[in-house]
């Protein structure tokens, strides 16, 4: 157990002093020679050897211990104990000298062997777009915002109450600290009174400083949750807004790993953004309290005869910058590689998460292999920066070992001779000592926590890496539902390549319409653009109030829990009654199903049961226009003919449909307009006369940009409108 003031060493044999019964000859006696017995072995574990007898200053005549032979003036007589050196100081040379002689070799060969363990042109792949500079006020950001926003009722008391506790702490230690001078004086002095009082002082404010270390320690937890809550929600109505967690996969590249910025770098955020504020802080206040103290404590002068005023503070103040100095030189690359292995680390489970819900699929295509070869390859990343990560943690533990035990032991180099030389008691020493202590622990808080600020960096480069992402997407040419049938005109879109899969095309989804056509010629795409999750390049669109349902299969993971849930989704349970869903799903042939059985949905239900789902929530739903994205391209022949049967049967208020099959032909019975899309053309036609869909009436288009002074207009004079 740490015992910085060496209290507990004190108490002890004040204990055994009082048990013997503090009053007569033979029980001081026996209680000052234990005293002095212990604070001998105390000051030999610290260092100082001595052949005089020990702690003679503690020691009158009268209180000698018996059986210490008297010489002819009746005075005690004493011998100058050995002190011999339990093991050979050349010894202890010769065995530092070969530990360090095996590191060496250790050195020189493990990177030898270990060499193919990492890759350097891996590792800077891997910490691209890292940004190691020290933006400590941008860091601040998130936090500004915070207690400007959510923050504001319940974030800022718990903040300014934190700080009170912090004010308060460093004021029991500035108390305790003061104690400690008047309880070693008093040991020294054996004043018994005065020690009583100096030790229940000392008790009283320990036990203050835990019940507000505890509550301290509580509070923040509270603020801590309603921190990262804040924020966390703040990033994921961001991302989710206007389509961005689908739209910014190609609109600009993929932002990897979102969903690992939102849950583990928020928490990182908060957690570490917490402990350096609050450490700053109390840090700050601990200097301007203790700075004082330790000036008006520190001895003459380091050496006798020498004055030099408030000597320990100028050399830890050096010290301290000194050793941030050399702490930012060794560490410097610490925030490129915690950026990669927070990148590193998040790709490999992704991967993993992949194999968990696809692990049908790759247990049918006998694909375990290939998938253990996935894992290694992105394992191997994470090895890579381990390796250069553990290089720079090894030199910062050398860094670390040497700089602290310099720091501890400067004190009582520094303090021996005034303490030897009779400038300064024993409590004086202890004072001083615990002063320069907290002192040196103040102005080493930026070493100390060098590493957590390299974490607070990456976390913010992350999270503003995201932020800045969902802002750099364009506006969407409109998410949502607005009045009217799914409309557009002049219509211009492509894939991310360039390739464009459409030009000027039109559609009037008035009606049950149907859209057939190959593989890949964009049908599916054309429905992302009606939803206003796809950009365009030209033309119109009216989004029009439809309900939109994927390709049966895409949204599996996302049917889970209750069978009520799955049915329900994407709205809540409460939007409907049990009774009503439990119908739907009778009515399109699930009713033997129990809606409160809790399921991965996507993963039990075969696809033809997927489809049947998805109708039942239609059913539910009861929209008055309805988009279908290949709705029935796993059902077995003949059913999709039953489901739209049943879709005509219980929705009676649908004003349009618009199908995407290649079931053309089962499915054009119960539809009033029939479409492909030509990839040649790059347009809609007539499924029977191939002629190219006409303009819409009543829908209006926005001009072309003006076209450069020096080009003639795209029509040779007259303009166009697409």
């Amino acid at each position: 157990m740490s015992d910085p003031y060496g209290i507990h060493v004190g108490v002890a044999s004040t204990l055994a002093y009082m048990l013997a019964g503090g009053g007569d000859e033979a029980s001081k006696t026996s209680a000052a020679a234990l005293l002095a017995m212990t604070l001998r072995v105390w000051a030999e574990k610290l260092g100082f050897h001595t052949t005089a007898q020990p702690m003679s200053f503690m020691m009158e005549e009268s209180f000698q211990p018996t059986g210490i032979e008297a010489n002819a003036t009746g005075t005690a007589k004493t011998e100058p104990p050995e002190h011999e050196m339990p093991v050979s100081i050349h010894l202890c040379v010769w065995f530092m000298v070969l530990i360090t002689i095996v590191c060496l070799v250790f050195e020189i060969t493990h990177t030898q062997f270990f060499t193919k363990e990492w890759n350097e042109d891996k590792i800077k792949s891997r910490i691209v777009n890292a940004n190691n500079d020290w933006h400590i006020w941008s860091n601040l950001k998130i936090t500004r915002k915070y207690l400007n926003g959510e923050g504001k009722g319940r974030g800022r008391p718990m903040f300014v109450t934190i700080l009170f506790l912090n004010i308060f702490h460093v004021g029991t230690t500035y108390a305790t600290n003061v104690l400690v001078g008047r309880y070693w004086d008093a040991m020294q002095k054996q004043d018994y009174p005065k020690f009583q009082l100096a030790l229940l002082a000392y008790c009283c404010m320990a036990l203050i400083g835990i019940l507000f270390v505890a509550y301290k320690s509580y509070i923040q937890g509270m603020l801590q949750i309603h921190f990262r809550e804040t924020i966390s929600r703040t990033y994921w109505k961001m991302w989710l807004a206007d389509s961005a967690h689908y739209r910014s996969s190609y609109e600009g590249g993929a932002l990897e790993n979102p969903d690992q910025r939102i849950q583990a770098d928020c928490n990182a955020y908060v957690s570490v953004a917490q402990g350096l504020i609050f450490g700053f802080f109390e840090k700050i206040l601990t200097l301007v309290v203790f700075l004082p103290l330790l000036w008006h404590l520190s001895p003459e002068g380091p050496v006798e005869g020498m004055v030099w005023p408030g000597w320990l503070c100028q050399l830890s103040l050096v010290y301290a910058i000194v050793g941030s100095c050399l702490v930012h030189f060794v560490g410097k690359s610490m925030i490129d590689l915690e950026y990669g292995m927070e990148r590193t680390q998040a790709d490999w489970r992704k991967q993993m998460v992949t194999i968990r819900d696809e692990s049908e699929t790759v247990a049918m295509l006998g694909a375990e292999e290939r998938e253990k070869d996935n894992l290694q390859e992105l394992f191997n990343y994470v090895k890579g920066i381990y390796w250069r990560i553990s290089f720079l943690n090894k030199r910062m533990a050398y860094f670390h070992g040497f700089f602290g035990m310099s720091a501890d032991l400067g004190p009582l180099l520094l303090l021996a001779p005034s303490y030897f030389n009779g400038s300064i008691s024993l409590g004086q020493l202890f004072q001083c000592r615990s002063a320069l202590g907290i002192v040196r622990e103040a102005m080493f808080w930026g070493i100390s926590n060098y590493q957590s600020f390299a974490e607070w960096g990456v976390t913010c480069n992350r999270l503003d890496e995201l932020e800045n992402r969902c802002k750099e997407i364009p506006a969407s040419a409109g998410i949502g539902r607005e009045a009217g049938n799914l409309t557009c005109a002049n219509l211009t879109y492509q894939l991310p390549d360039g390739k464009k899969l459409m030009e000027n095309g039109n559609l009037n989804g008035e009606g049950w319409t149907l859209i057939t056509g190959k593989e890949g010629s964009g049908k599916t795409t054309l429905l992302r653009v009606l939803r206003g999750i796809w950009p365009l390049e030209a033309g119109s669109v009216v989004k029009g109030d439809a309900l939109f349902i994927p390709v049966t299969g895409k949204c599996a993971a996302l049917r889970r829990g209750t069978l009520f849930e799955a049915v329900s989704y994407p709205n809540q349970t409460d939007q409907y009654t049990k009774a009503k869903a439990k119908e739907a799903l009778q009515k399109v042939g699930l009713g033997h199903l129990d809606i409160e059985d809790v399921q991965e949905w996507g993963k039990r239900l075969s696809s033809g049961q997927s489809a049947r789902l998805a109708l039942a929530h239609v059913i539910l739903e009861q929209p008055e226009r309805l988009v279908l994205d290949e709705p029935t391209a796993h059902c077995a022949p003949g059913e999709p003919a039953e489901l739209y049967k049943i879709l005509k049967a219980e929705c009676p208020g649908l004003k349009s449909v618009l199908t995407v099959t290649h079931q053309a032909d089962d499915l054009a019975p119960f539809h009033d307009t029939q479409l492909i899309l030509d990839p040649e053309a790059r347009t809609l036609k007539d499924r029977a006369t191939g002629a190219p869909v006409p303009l819409p009436e009543g829908i209006e288009l926005p001009p072309l940009p003006e076209p450069p002074a020096d080009e003639p207009p795209a029509d040779g004079g007259a303009g166009v409108q697409v």
